[in-house]
This record gives C-alpha cells, sequence and structure tokens, in this order.
C-alpha cells in the first residue's frame, strides 16, 4: 500500500525519496514482500508518518527537501521512535563524511544510486529479519 489502508498485521516500511520515478521503482519493488508501504517524498513528512505509523523499517535518501535523511534520523532516534539499525539509507552520493556521519548514528546499510534491486530487496529482507526494536 502506499500509505492508505495501514494493517497492523504487516510490517510498515517507510520509503523516503524525493524523485518521483524512484520513489515509484522502489516502491514497487517493496510490494513483492510481504509489507505495507508508505511511500513520501520529504523528511518532514516522513517523521510525521514515523509517528502515526511506527515502522519496522526506515528507507530514506539524504538529500531531502525541508529535514534532510540525516536530520530525520537523528530525530527519530532521539524521539525513540526508531532504531537506526532500522535503516537503510539510499543516495547519489556517498561523500565519506556523510557516511561517517551516517555509520555515527547507528546506520548499518549504505546503498549508492543507482539501486540495484535485488540488491536492494535483500538488504530489506536482512533488516526485516533482524530483531530491531528501540
Amino acid at each position: 500500500m502506499n500509505g492508505t489502508g495501514i494493517s497492523s498485521s504487516l510490517p510498515t516500511v517507510i520509503l523516503v525519496e524525493r524523485d518521483t520515478l524512484a520513489r515509484d521503482v522502489l516502491s514497487t519493488a517493496l510490494q513483492r514482500l510481504n509489507v505495507e508501504v508508505i511511500a513520501v517524498a520529504d523528511g518532514e513528512d516522513a517523521y510525521t508518518r514515523c509517528f502515526q505509523h511506527p515502522p519496522r523499517l526506515l528507507i530514506t535518501d539524504i538529500w531531502l527537501p525541508g529535514l534532510n535523511g540525516l536530520d530525520l534520523i537523528r530525530r527519530l532516534k532521539e524521539e525513540r521512535v526508531l532504531h537506526p539499525s532500522q535503516v537503510i539509507i539510499i543516495s547519489a552520493l556517498s561523500f565519506p563524511e556523510v557516511v561517517a556521519e551516517a555509520a555515527a548514528l547507528g546506520v548499518q546499510d549504505f546503498l549508492i544510486k543507482p539501486v540495484d534491486t535485488d540488491q536492494f530487496l535483500e538488504r530489506v529482507r536482512r533488516r526485516l529479519g533482524e530483531d530491531s526494536t528501540p
């Protein structure tokens, strides 16, 4: 699903990607898994959705309008809504400083765009399979 009809029986995955095409491609790929998908375009919307539908996994770009991905993760971690092990970062840019900052926050998965769909789904499966309660 894409933000409607959220079912409590399936794990929720929030996908934050500003690019419409990339968001649609990744959202479609995620629908192959047994998850509810909430796809949004900016960090502020993602922040709000995380409180409305606490996700089992957050997949976020770094460069987002409004609240960037690292600040989103930091705020959710501070609010104890999400543990950084429940995060996958996707980004076209992999500056060492950004990767280091993500790692310092506790993020363990970082994928470079364009994302290989099979690798992406494998990372998602791995994250969903781990016990990652906050």
